[in-house]
């Protein structure tokens, strides 16, 4: 009896149904995006507010990312999950944010009620979780790319191979990152005098905030 050939993979209804959303959504079908954002809104929240920090307000970024994955989208060829390509987009969104409010100096030429008046309110949980506000001051002062490694790998959960799917970046070169981002990390947070943070997991103070 000849042997069996390889058996056809499992069917995936919802990944069919999201593929058939994309197709639609890059046609031009706004009810098809509609749901694709529906779906990865909360996604790409986490994402902004974890680049960011949570005294930043994202919404607007949020809105942002979607309104490039939609102008991009008909360009979208399924070389990467949606979700990776989505997120990537969002991670953009965070680092010209980042170079934005750089170079806004021109804010410490304001008069004390000017300044006051442009300032974005500060969300809640900024207030009431300062151990995560004294993180995300820490990594504020790594550089680029040892940040997002440690942010996405403690933060968010994602195993060193779904992030170097998602940047396009080695695995090797990602826990060569979250590895020296962890440990600049460490000594940032023992400088700012967070003694106790120091030595504490990201994933604890994240999960704080949620």
């Amino acid at each position: 009896m000849a042997d069996a050939g390889p058996a056809d993979p499992p069917i995936d209804p919802v990944a069919d149904e999201e593929a058939a959303l994309i197709r639609a959504a890059g046609g031009g079908d706004r009810s098809a995006f509609d749901e694709l954002y529906a779906r990865h809104h909360r996604m790409v929240v986490a994402r902004l507010t974890h680049l960011l920090g949570p005294a930043v307000a994202v919404e607007d970024l949020v809105q942002d990312t979607f309104l490039r994955a939609y102008r991009a989208l008909p360009r979208f060829r399924a070389e990467c999950p949606f979700r990776y390509w989505l997120l990537r987009i969002a991670t953009h969104t965070a680092r010209a944010e980042r170079r934005s409010a750089r170079r806004s100096i021109w804010r410490l030429f304001l008069g004390s009620d000017e300044e006051a008046a442009t300032r974005v309110p500060v969300p809640a949980e900024a207030e009431a979780y300062p151990e995560l506000v004294a993180v995300h001051a820490a990594l504020d002062r790594l550089s680029a790319p040892l940040r997002e490694a440690v942010i996405l790998f403690e933060l968010e959960g994602r195993t060193l191979a779904e992030i170097s799917g998602e940047l396009g970046v080695s695995i090797h070169t990602i826990a060569a990152r979250v590895r020296r981002g962890r440990a600049a990390l460490r000594e940032h947070l023992t400088r700012m005098g967070c003694a106790r943070l120091g030595g504490a997991s990201l994933v604890v103070c994240a999960g704080e905030s949620t």
